[in-house]
């Protein structure tokens, strides 16, 4: 009996394009439907209360 190795290999490098192919569609048009909004971003940003006090004395000398 003849086995043959190349059909499942071909199938799965077939189905690897067909998956990469779907992904990139949905990105894109995940990132189409969106409008982006005219006002600025608001950036929290959250750090330790050190007990130095290092963070503050930058702050404040901002």
């Amino acid at each position: 009996m003849r086995r043959n190795y190349e059909t499942p290999v071909k199938k799965n490098i077939g189905n690897h394009l067909l998956h990469a192919a779907l992904f990139l569609l949905l990105v894109t048009l995940a990132g189409c439907t969106e409008k982006p909004s005219s006002s600025t971003p608001t950036l929290n940003w959250y750090i330790f209360d050190e007990p130095s006090g290092a963070f503050v004395d930058a702050a404040v000398s901002c």
